[in-house]
This record gives C-alpha cells, sequence and structure tokens, in this order.
C-alpha cells in the first residue's frame, strides 16, 4: 500500500502512514495556546512570588538605652544568606534645666539635625521560609560639632542636658539595597 498524503492537509512528515492522525486546526491551535499561555503565567506568578520580600506583621521599634532595636519578620526571599539593613534620622534637643527635683526646662531647647543612622544584620536561612530579623541601630548620644558642642548654661544651678529624637516617620528598612518598608507608608 502506498502512503498518499492529502492536498491542503496540515499534517506533519512524522505523521506520514500513521492512521488516526488529526491535523491541527485554527480551533486546537487556540485551545493549545491558551492552555500554553495560563501555565506559563502560573509559573511566571510562582516565581516572583519566590523572589518578591515583604514584611509580615509589621515592624516593633524599641529604644533600648542608645540603641533602637528594630524588629521584624520578612518573607519572600527564599533560601540564602542576605543583609538587612534599618535607618532612621536622629534630631537632637538641647536645653537648660534646674539642677534641682523639678527639672523643668527654663527655656526653649536648640534643635539639630536630621541625622542619618543605620544598623545592618547578615542573616542565613537554609530553607525557605520566614527570617526573623533584629536590626540594631546606635544612636550617638552626644551631638556633632555641627549642633554647636554642649550647651552653655546661664546659671550654676542649672544643668545642661541633651535628648536624642528619632523620627518614626523616617525609618526605611532595605534587604540587599532593595527598600522592602517605609515608615512613610504607614504614617503619612
Amino acid at each position: 500500500m502506498e502512503n498518499k498524503i492529502r492536498k491542503n492537509a496540515n499534517v506533519s512528515v512524522f505523521c506520514q502512514g500513521q492512521k488516526n492522525v488529526k491535523p491541527f486546526n485554527k480551533k486546537s491551535m487556540k485551545k493549545f495556546a491558551s492552555v500554553l499561555l495560563g501555565m506559563s503565567f502560573v509559573l511566571v506568578v510562582f516565581v516572583l512570588q519566590a523572589q518578591n520580600p515583604h514584611i509580615v506583621g509589621g515592624v516593633k521599634v524599641t529604644e533600648v538605652g542608645n540603641d533602637l532595636k528594630v524588629d521584624f519578620k520578612v518573607a519572600g526571599l527564599g533560601n540564602g544568606t542576605f543583609t538587612f539593613e534599618a535607618s532612621v534620622d536622629v534630631m537632637y534637643e538641647q536645653y537648660c534645666t534646674s539642677a534641682g527635683k523639678s527639672r523643668q526646662k527654663n527655656r526653649a531647647g536648640n534643635w539639630c539635625g536630621p541625622y542619618p543612622f543605620s544598623g545592618s544584620e547578615t542573616e542565613d536561612n537554609d530553607s525557605p521560609g520566614h527570617f526573623f530579623v533584629s536590626v540594631t541601630i546606635s544612636l550617638d548620644p552626644v551631638p556633632p560639632a555641627e549642633c554647636g558642642g554642649p550647651i552653655e548654661c546661664p546659671s550654676k544651678n542649672q544643668v545642661g542636658v541633651t535628648e536624642v529624637h528619632y523620627d518614626k516617620n523616617s525609618l526605611v528598612i532595605t534587604v540587599e539595597g532593595e527598600k522592602i518598608h517605609s515608615a512613610k507608608q504607614l504614617y503619612p
């Protein structure tokens, strides 16, 4: 028996001589293309979620002496070693107060700043999941020289005080240089 190829049939060379082989038509090609497109979309979404770092459950900032401890949980990184950084702006307030027990301010304070401070932490994760990260930002209790040095009080019964204030709206958290949190998102 001789193999015959029908005219205008979309049968490939590999299908010659085989029985019950149907050529692709427009309807079946559209169906195949839509299935292929759907599968590729699912794959892209899965890959994007695997490398989409984000904060889970919020950020907790605690003052510990002259330091700020920034605790947070990050998901969406996969496994590996990552460096997390937290930064915040600091203002210094200097004023004179009475040396007695009342410690009331005697005049408006001198403010200077903001000055950026940051801390970093490197975490290692062997399996995909959440990173529990704690970054310490050490704040310098002594203002920079641009602030004018220690405050001079006019009376011997007064004490110069320097207070360090951090701006919660300036908190930024990054992982490998990519911003994953900005406090301005939380405190407009």
